[in-house]
């Protein structure tokens, strides 16, 4: 008696295997998808830095936070500033 049947050490070996390619196949579609949101320069669209003084009035306003004069308003004197420093 072989305790494993007919072809036992076979068919987990070729179990295994398969297993082995799955997991393989697996890991390198996760360090693909790293690699290219990385590369993308994030995940999706990330939150305007508190560096950008622009990108933040338009999240304001889009939000609905501010008033269309007081966007035009302070996107014009954001813009002043810019040009008063260079």
């Amino acid at each position: 008696m072989m305790g494993f049947g007919c072809c036992g050490g076979m068919v987990t070996l070729m179990l295994l295997a398969g297993l082995f390619w799955i997991v393989l196949l697996v890991g390198v579609g996760i360090l693909l998808y790293a690699l290219v949101t990385r590369w993308q320069g994030g995940q999706g669209r990330t939150a305007a830095s508190p560096d950008d003084p622009l990108a933040l009035l338009k999240i304001r306003y889009a939000r609905g936070e501010i008033t269309r004069e007081q966007y035009q308003q302070m996107l014009h004197d954001l813009t002043d500033r810019g040009a008063d420093a260079g």
